[in-house]
């Protein structure tokens, strides 16, 4: 677990999960991202570690290399989906149009994890908290409660509070 090949095999993995790529991640990025995902099952990056990291990750993503998540993954659906893939080991893609049928997962938990990343802004290569953006159910047309909170948060960004529940 502590050898070259474990970190190596397990970020090729993770990489093409998140579909790291030159073409996505231009001018270094993805050799970045790559780098710092081969350094993460590392003992001094532990999986809490390297969820918080990757999912409140903010800056210029040259020098920030986890931000690059959320340029690889560019859309709330797809880090959505991914997340529930990479973090709680589930697809979570039919609770987007129905609660799942053989699963326990519902479509509020769909939308209530799109929520977290409603605020996350992607411009030009740097990812910091947008100023407003909501998840808004698509049969009541109400705004979700993000994933972790018990009310609605104003102007917060919504990652660390569920990277602390996750």
């Amino acid at each position: 677990l502590a050898g070259e090949a474990f970190a190596r095999f397990w970020s090729l993995k993770q990489a093409d999960l998140m579909r790291v790529s030159k073409t996505r991640l231009k001018d270094g990025r993805a050799e970045a991202f790559a780098a710092w995902l081969e350094d993460a099952p590392r003992p001094a990056l532990n999986s809490d570690t390297f969820a918080r990291q990757l999912l409140t990750a903010s800056g210029d993503t040259r020098q920030v290399p986890e931000a690059n998540f959320f340029v690889a993954i560019p859309g709330s659906e797809e880090r959505t989906e991914m997340t529930a893939q990479l973090f709680l080991g589930s697809r979570l893609e039919c609770a987007k149009c129905h609660n799942h049928p053989y699963e326990k997962w519902t479509m509020r938990d769909y939308y209530s994890l799109g929520a977290v990343f409603a605020r996350t802004s992607v411009d030009q290569g740097f990812v910091q908290k947008a100023a407003k953006g909501e998840t808004l159910h698509p049969t009541t047309k109400n705004p979700v409660v993000s994933w972790g909170a018990n009310t609605p948060e104003e102007n917060a960004d919504r990652r660390p509070l569920f990277a602390a529940w996750l």
